[in-house]
């Protein structure tokens, strides 16, 4: 709920100050717990962790939050935006005052043309926000980013987020929490169960081979039993630093369906290319969610004089000989992958 100078129900100015009774009623029969939060001007609205704040946000009126990461060990930040109306973006700083100062704002006069100013000011924040904050999401209204230890600007200390939108109104609920980002291993055939909180995630690494290795391609199917979580998939390379997926970053995408189940996802030999493992990341941006997760090898016997050969150890050899024996590789052990 957002009142404005000048709305019908409005108490007080500036100057002097009005006071608001609120109450809060819960028709069921079962207990209804929820958290309320009253915030003046621009002063951000203090989050606590893994509690969802919903709220409004409106052309020209952002709506701010602060919230203090205090990390256990090598927990990563992540900040959760789901959109129930409209389409909201998001903006983080560790500077609060930079945060306000580069927001396009709407002042007390509401002409169309303040409002068409105000509008185009949010295109453009929109189109150089990438230089305008340290970190953000413009994505379809419901996203989250993680800011990891490792990051120039992460680690512990306070944190300040701008959810803005170029719509007449947006509402949405906006979350923060810590998290252990570790990439759990994933045998192939093994079962895991898995989980995590609405807009949260949940990661999975699977070690392939690289280029010369004998799978010719890997199922991936996610079974929920919780929510409708969305599969997302990273290709790992040997010569790079291992990076984990994101809403807007990853190679491959499993949509949770109407049924929930996200998948089977399929991908080939050639798919994979020289990839030497694949990361995988779960979430669901509007609920909790629960799952299991399988992944499914299926390799090659080796024959490298023949066809296919270059799913061979070692690459393909000539037809005159030398080469390696027609094998099936035993599956290597799976080990956590560094971040």
């Amino acid at each position: 709920m957002l009142l404005k100078v000048g709305d019908d129900g409005f108490v007080g100015d500036e100057d002097q100050p009005g006071t608001y009774l609120i109450g809060v009623f819960n028709a069921q029969r079962t207990a209804a717990p929820f958290t309320l939060v009253a915030s003046t001007g621009e002063t951000p609205v203090l989050l606590a962790a893994n509690a969802p704040i919903y709220a409004t946000t409106e052309l020209g009126e952002p709506a701010l939050f602060r919230y203090l990461h205090q990390p256990s060990g090598a927990d990563a930040l992540q900040l959760s935006l789901a959109a129930r109306s409209g389409n909201p973006d998001m903006c983080v700083s560790r500077n609060f005052t930079a945060l306000v100062s580069a927001l396009p704002r709407l002042g007390r006069s509401q002409t169309i043309a303040d409002r068409q100013a105000v509008l185009r000011a949010t295109d453009k924040f929109r189109a150089n926000i990438a230089s305008l904050c340290t970190w953000y999401r413009t994505a379809d209204g419901s996203d989250s980013l993680t800011v990891l230890p490792s990051d120039a600007h992460g680690g512990a200390g306070w944190y300040y987020a701008a959810v803005f939108t170029g719509d007449a109104s947006s509402f949405f609920s906006f979350t923060a929490r810590a998290s252990d980002t570790t990439p759990l291993p994933l045998a192939p055939g093994q079962y895991l169960s898995g989980d995590a909180l609405a807009g949260g995630w949940s990661y999975y690494s699977l070690t392939l081979g690289g280029k010369n290795s004998s799978v010719a391609s890997i199922r991936l199917l996610l079974s929920p039993e919780l929510g409708s979580p969305d599969m997302f998939v990273r290709l790992l390379s040997s010569t790079s630093a291992s990076q984990l997926p994101t809403r807007d970053t990853f190679d491959f995408l499993a949509e949770g369906g109407a049924d929930g189940d996200a998948g089977p996802l399929t991908l080939s030999h050639a798919q994979l290319g020289e990839a030497s493992g694949i990361l995988i990341g779960v979430s669901d941006v509007r609920s909790d969610c629960a799952f299991t997760i399988v992944a499914t090898v299926e390799r090659v016997a080796c024959d490298p004089n023949g066809p296919g050969s270059d799913l061979c150890p070692g690459g393909s050899t000539s037809s005159s000989g030398g080469g390696h024996p027609p094998s099936r590789p035993i599956e290597p052990a799976i080990p956590a992958l560094p971040l």
